[in-house]
């Protein structure tokens, strides 16, 4: 899950929209403006899983929603033209340029979620659609991940598992002080500190870490830095290189964008400490996969990733991928805010986006 702590942040004004914005009645020229005053009660396109307790709020206050948790991307744009919603609630359904010109009424798309990279937001925006997300409502969730991911590949929890089921006791190599370092006093790296940053930054703590970061509101200025939300000090890093070389756990909370990706590649690996932890629980588009493979052969490092390049965009099918393949990284599937808790945080803040649109026509966590 990618954390908007390093590039240019999401836009959290909020957005008036009106019952027809300018830019959308240009695009959609020759269709007949419905005017009048924002519609309070609104049909609802739920693309992909969602809470039943979330649609059936919606539906209790009068709203239309129309729920296809097994829509596939190809499959959008006909749905939308099928059901003319207003509103569209997305997790990992693409959303194309013309699934959102496909219908007049469609005035903001809502991913249930936080990274938008699934959403084409320059067709969003060329045709009046305003795009919003779920900010920090899985936060606690991919940093609990992100901890399982270090712990395990610290301990070499998933090779002492495999092998006590093939009946190999090995304790001289699992138990080796020499190799098995331990979390406690170490330092680990932050890249991106928004709100998971900052979750893993707390637990960071807690286990008696020293905490590196490198993020937008925090580059320009390095040094020791008090946050006062987490109660911890933290030193920021001038570049991304800097934290790989003064690191013993590097954990990264990027988003998806231009500046980042492959931004990891093998100057980052180089000056990484042999043995080091490497956790990628954002975006696999950071990360260039050679030059990790490469630094795993070369330097011994501990992985654990939650994401990868090519990932399957059902919830279900074949997935043949080198990393996930290779039997020294600890590998899970994309499923970092894939708990109940994180489910109802995401629910909530999903019905306080709708409910506020429905209501006054303002979208309160706007994507710029």
């Amino acid at each position: 899950v990618g954390d908007w702590g390093c590039f240019p942040k999401a836009t959290r004004t909020r957005a008036r929209i009106s019952s027809r914005p300018a830019t959308r009645m240009a695009s959609k020229a020759g269709r007949e403006d419905a005017g009048g005053e924002f519609p309070k009660t609104l049909k609802v396109l739920v693309a992909d899983k969602a809470p039943e307790s979330a649609l059936m709020e919606l539906r209790a206050k009068g709203h239309h929603v129309e729920n296809q948790p097994a829509l596939v991307s190809e499959e959008l744009q006909n749905a939308i033209e099928t059901h003319v919603p207003d509103l569209l609630v997305v997790r990992a359904t693409k959303v194309t340029g013309a699934a959102m010109t496909a219908c007049p009424n469609l005035r903001l798309v809502l991913r249930a979620g936080a990274g938008t990279d699934n959403i084409d937001r320059a067709a969003a925006k060329a045709a009046g659609v305003v795009v919003a997300n779920c900010p920090g409502a899985n936060a606690d969730a991919v940093a609990e991940l992100c901890w399982a991911l270090i712990l395990a590949a610290d301990r070499n929890l998933i090779q002492q598992k495999d092998e006590l089921r093939k009946g190999v006791w090995n304790k001289v190599t699992h138990a080796d002080t020499s190799k098995i370092r331990g979390i406690k006093g170490r330092t680990i790296g932050i890249l991106g500190f928004g709100m998971i940053g900052k979750e893993v930054a707390r637990r960071a703590a807690a286990f008696g870490m020293r905490v590196l970061v490198w993020g937008r509101s925090y580059k320009e200025s390095p040094g020791i830095v008090h946050v006062p939300e987490l109660g911890i000090d933290v030193e920021s890093c001038s570049s991304v290189g800097e934290v790989a070389e003064r690191s013993e756990v590097v954990s990264v909370h990027l988003p998806k964008a231009p500046g980042t990706d492959r931004l990891l590649d093998k100057s980052f690996f180089d000056r990484m400490p042999d043995g080091a932890i490497f956790i990628n629980t954002a975006r696999g588009s950071v990360v260039d996969p050679k030059a990790l493979l490469a630094a795993i052969e070369t330097k011994g490092l501990k992985v654990g990733l939650d994401v990868y390049d090519d990932e399957p965009v059902l919830w279900t099918g074949r997935f043949e991928n080198e990393l996930a393949l290779h039997p020294s990284i600890v590998s899970t599937q994309h499923v970092g805010a894939g708990t109940m808790q994180a489910d109802e945080a995401i629910s909530a803040k999903m019905l306080e986006v709708i409910l506020e649109f429905a209501s006054s026509g303002t979208v309160i966590t706007p994507v710029g």
